[in-house]
């Protein structure tokens, strides 16, 4: 059975997927991990550069993670993939360089049409979606970027990959000094963003669809104030719930967002950004509620690969 491995480098985290080709013809995981690194930090200066410290921890993130894949067997394909912090940054080839040195596999830096195009492919390959779900949108945050993707009688309508990542968006509003969102903040951060898709027309319509890293700590948050687990919460989150976690979070200091249970500590400062994005996306698609997916980008890499063969 053919196998293929993915690292997907993101903004906020360094991901890796090892797959094959289920019986019902989706990719189905044998592993993943995720770590944290948040490479993007800084990718709002001018010019946008990567910080030498968080190159050298997505260097060592990248060679851990291809290391995770000898516990797997051979590899038939593989691809590491970056996205928008590396794209942007006008030293991304110090990355980039430093990997192919470290591991001898160069990353292939995605355009946004790209990595619009392969998150479409990997919701295709959740048994929760799949090809049911024929007219809808999707929204994928990360720190550098936000994607989003309607689809029309199960195809892609329109994709457009927009600046207003979770780290990039936290970088241009920065909080009160110790850390907290007023509300005026809130609004001035959400009227951008609102402005920003208006102006691509590309306003979501409901069914809303999430996926990316912060669909997964908002449903871990839930999961904690409701005290069950993440498998078990329903992975279908209510606009009154994203409403309630964003007034909550943004009341409280960073210091104290260190406490909360389900939220890492490398997303404590940036949470409330990302909460306020989710809630002005449903409010701008009129939708009650956001269903949370864990397939993504490498999810749609890792199809690519099992089909073709190859990358590029």
């Amino acid at each position: 059975m053919k196998t293929v491995a993915v690292i997907d480098v993101g903004s906020n985290t360094i991901k890796t997927l090892v797959g094959v080709r289920g019986s019902h013809g989706r990719v189905e995981s044998l592993f993943e991990h995720t770590l944290e690194v948040r490479i993007s930090q800084g990718i709002s200066g001018h010019p946008p550069r990567l910080q030498p410290d968080r190159i050298a921890a997505g260097i060592d993130a990248v060679v851990t993670l291809h290391r995770d894949w000898q516990k797997h067997g051979p590899i038939d394909d593989c691809a590491i993939v970056a996205t928008s912090a590396v794209r942007d940054a006008q030293n991304g080839e110090d990355f980039l360089g430093g990997v192919e040195e470290a591991i001898g596999i160069r990353p292939i830096i995605l355009t946004g049409d790209e990595e619009a195009h392969f998150i479409a492919e990997g919701i295709r390959q959740d048994p929760e979606i799949g090809t049911e779900l024929q007219q809808f949108s999707l929204a994928d945050l990360g720190g550098g970027s936000l994607e989003i993707i309607r689809f029309a009688e199960g195809a892609i309508d329109k994709a457009v990959s927009l600046q207003l990542g979770s780290v990039r968006l936290f970088e241009a509003f920065p909080p009160d000094p110790k850390g907290r969102y007023p509300q005026s903040m809130l609004d001035e951060l959400q009227g951008h963003a609102r402005r920003e898709i208006e102006q691509h027309d590309i306003v979501p319509v409901a069914p809303l669809v999430g996926t990316g890293g912060g669909m997964a700590v908002t449903r871990a948050l839930l999961a904690g104030k409701h005290h069950t687990t993440f498998k078990e919460i329903s992975p279908t989150i209510a606009y009154e719930d994203v409403c309630e976690l964003v007034q909550e979070l943004s009341a409280l200091t960073f210091a104290e967002r260190l406490e909360v249970p389900g939220l890492p500590p490398g997303r404590a400062d940036i949470f409330p950004v990302a909460l306020a994005i989710y809630q002005t996306l449903m409010e701008m698609a009129d939708a009650q509620a956001i269903q949370q997916s864990l397939y993504n980008l490498r999810f749609g890499i890792a199809s690519h690969l099992l089909t073709h063969g190859y990358f590029r």
